[in-house]
């Protein structure tokens, strides 16, 4: 066996991981450099082994060559191998020429890079004259308004424009059936007896419910309270007058949100997973799309098991979280790249909303 010996700093707190590998790993700065040293025919198919460090995810990653193709680059045909790496659900292409060397990619998300020399790569280059607002352009319109979502006991929606295969559409209060989605939302004025899941209460490298700095924290904010749903309703209330709603580029982990005081979804959703499992409520995390203005964006929340699985959303202080929260994706880190099968792809027609 080889092992991968991880150490990672957090707010200046280092944490070490060890991962056993039954080979030696490529990265994606690696990957091409592997292809171009082996031989490559079409309609071949093998696995090559790939580890992700943003979320500390070791897989085996499938490639398959398509076949030779012409690609275009600056008016000129090269000849060349169209290769199909497949991550999370999502395909990327890549075009390598006779050389093995890569002149073409294509991401999931239908960005294309050609390889050109620096001159030339920035000689057209004009800075816009209004900055693109990504998270706008991503996100998914509707024909109709949807009115005080947060009164609302019911959404039915029909999904489309993408692949269901590995979702988490059903289940809890989601039932999915035939492109239908209805949400129904919980009722959470008579909690029965509490549940547990030893499984959702473990500490990770990004949601570190076991540092001693978020278990003192959480204790701070609950006090005496021994109610599970008021506990959760603290932790909300702390976390909305005290971390700043802002959007960041990170790789969201808690320590550095408590640190920091502030973040965009993700960040919200890791902290309160991480403050919520350190005083030992199974919490965990749930991506998908909320209703905004007009429209659906991509968004994270919580859920935490009281009587039965209860959204909570840390972002807009709701627990349960109002009906057009859409849940794609249950899980930690590794699964959150799996969202991005759905940019560009996914429709969303409303049905009925009472």
């Amino acid at each position: 066996d080889h092992i991968l010996d991880i150490d990672i700093i957090s707010s200046g707190n280092k944490t070490n991981q060890k991962i056993h590998l039954k080979s030696p790993i490529y990265l994606s700065s690696s990957i091409n450099g592997y292809l171009s040293h082996i031989s490559l025919k079409p309609g071949m198919k093998f696995e090559v082994p790939f580890f992700d460090p943003s979320s500390l995810d070791n897989r085996m990653l499938p490639v398959e060559v398509i076949g030779k193709e012409k690609v275009k680059i600056h008016g000129k045909s090269v000849d060349a191998i169209k290769i199909k790496l497949t991550y999370g659900g999502m395909d990327l292409f890549l075009w390598m020429d006779n050389s093995k060397k890569t002149i073409k990619e294509q991401s999931p998300m239908g960005f294309v890079m050609i390889k050109e020399k620096k001159e030339v790569a920035l000689a057209n280059i004009k800075s816009p004259k209004k900055a693109i607002d990504i998270i706008k352009a991503s996100s998914i319109p509707i024909d109709k308004p949807i009115k005080k979502q947060e009164k609302l006991k019911m959404l039915v929606v029909n999904l489309s424009g993408f692949n269901k295969k590995g979702m988490d559409l059903d289940g809890e209060r989601q039932s999915f059936k035939e492109g239908n989605l209805i949400i129904k939302k919980e009722n959470i004025s008579k909690i029965k007896k509490v549940l547990t899941d030893d499984k959702f209460l473990f500490s990770t490298p990004f949601i570190q419910s076991d540092n001693p700095e978020i278990k003192e924290i959480a204790k701070k904010i609950i006090g005496n309270e021994r109610k599970r749903l008021k506990q959760i309703k603290l932790i909300l209330n702390w976390m909305n007058k005290n971390i700043k709603k802002e959007p960041i580029l990170s790789i969201p982990n808690a320590l550095e949100v408590l640190k920091k005081k502030r973040g965009d979804c993700n960040e919200h959703a890791v902290l309160f997973t991480a403050l919520a499992r350190s005083i030992s409520i199974p919490t965990r995390i749930a991506i998908g799309v909320v209703y905004l203005d007009g429209a659906f964006f991509y968004h994270a929340w919580c859920e935490v098991l009281l009587d039965k699985w209860i959204t909570v959303d840390p972002v807009f202080n709701q627990i349960p979280a109002d009906v057009t929260h859409i849940r794609f994706i249950l899980g930690d880190i590794k699964r959150w790249v799996e969202i991005n099968r759905l940019l560009g792809k996914l429709r969303i027609k409303v049905v009925d909303a009472k």
